[in-house]
């Protein structure tokens, strides 16, 4: 009477060990591409920011690059994207109190369903950096 629980439990555990590193894979990401973003800010451009974000997530999480937001602000609240185009620079025509704000988004696919949490997780991330001498 007693195993159907324990294994629920049991399976629980796996399934938010997964996602809670899935999740860190993506903060890990979303910080690595701000910063990639701020340093050497003259030469990158929107699409390096993005490949660095995708490619950083990776093997715990294949990330689409649509997932990847790169704003601009002074705020988060207040942050525009910035990144019409791909050849767009991140930092170029900052202020000197302006961040770089990436956010990485991922639905992850929960393995073994438990009740009232659904078949996918929405994970998402945020990584800030200022932008400097730009």
């Amino acid at each position: 009477m007693l195993a159907p629980v324990l294994f629920l439990l049991l399976f629980a555990i796996v399934v938010f060990g997964l996602l809670f590193a899935q999740n860190l894979a993506l903060s890990n990401a979303a910080r690595q591409a701000a910063r990639y973003a701020v340093v050497d800010n003259i030469n990158r451009t929107c699409a390096d920011v993005t490949s660095e974000a995708v490619n950083s997530a990776r093997p715990l999480v294949v990330l689409p690059s649509a997932n990847v937001t790169v704003r601009r602000g002074t705020t988060s609240a207040g942050a525009t994207n910035v990144c019409g185009s791909s050849s767009t620079k991140p930092c170029t025509g900052s202020g000197a109190t302006d961040n770089i704000y990436v956010t990485v988004a991922y639905d992850a696919n929960v393995m073994l369903p438990i009740p009232g949490m659904g078949n996918t997780k929405r994970l998402t991330a945020d990584g800030v950096f200022r932008c400097e001498f730009s």
